[in-house]
């Protein structure tokens, strides 16, 4: 499934590609340039004049180009912004457990309030020596950060972290990094960018995968 960051990267490839195929193509714009020179009845033979025309027609194209990649990456910026709110969500949920009372509820076919009052009676009355089912998890995450032992910190950890990837919170990060270090250049800059070897290098392994 195609991420946010992957439409960017199709569109910015397109926009991009097509503006660098016609600088490194420019030479074809002499004779068109040299045509419209004779139409107005202008020295259609000075190559000079001819070259500093191509160089304004691409720096316009460049411009229209930069503008048009602009558009890409403040649609990005929309896109990551929710990802990036639901980050906060996942990790308040991982913090005080929420999944895993859910969890608890369901499994137990009592209400959620009703489970949540449980577990938090229960992680009252465990706050050590942890194991692995859904009541000892839960006591692991709300009591961590406390004076545990190694081990227990380890599980209050171990635990945390499971219910942070259950909510999809790493992948999400991993996208809004990106998109964070995306969206802080310009058009112009990633059009620049997007020419270089080493960007090229990347696309290129990117294909080969």
């Amino acid at each position: 499934m195609a991420t946010y960051i992957d439409r960017t990267n199709d569109a910015i490839n397109e926009i991009a590609g097509e503006f660098w195929n016609t600088v490194r193509n420019s030479y074809n714009m002499d004779k068109d340039i040299a045509d419209e020179l004779f139409q107005k009845g202008e020295d259609y033979k000075d190559a000079k004049l001819i070259e500093r025309i191509k160089q304004d027609k691409i720096y316009a194209l460049k411009v229209e180009a930069g503008k048009k990649i602009d558009t890409a990456l403040d649609n990005l910026k929309a896109a990551y912004s929710d990802d990036k709110a639901k980050l906060d969500r996942t990790v308040l949920r991982a913090t005080t457990g929420e999944r895993i009372a859910e969890e608890y509820a369901q499994a137990h076919k009592i209400s959620l309030d009703q489970a949540r009052t449980e577990l938090k009676e229960y992680a009252q009355a465990k706050s050590s020596g942890f194991g692995d089912g859904l009541p000892d998890r839960y006591a692991a995450i709300r009591n961590r950060g406390k004076d545990l032992n190694s081990e227990d910190t380890h599980k209050a950890h171990q635990y945390y972290n499971a219910e942070l990837k259950a909510g999809g919170y790493y992948e999400k990060e991993a996208l809004v990094k990106q998109a964070e270090y995306m969206t802080s250049n310009n058009g112009i800059s990633a059009l620049d960018q997007w020419n270089t070897s080493g960007a090229v290098l990347v696309r290129q392994l990117h294909q080969n995968k």
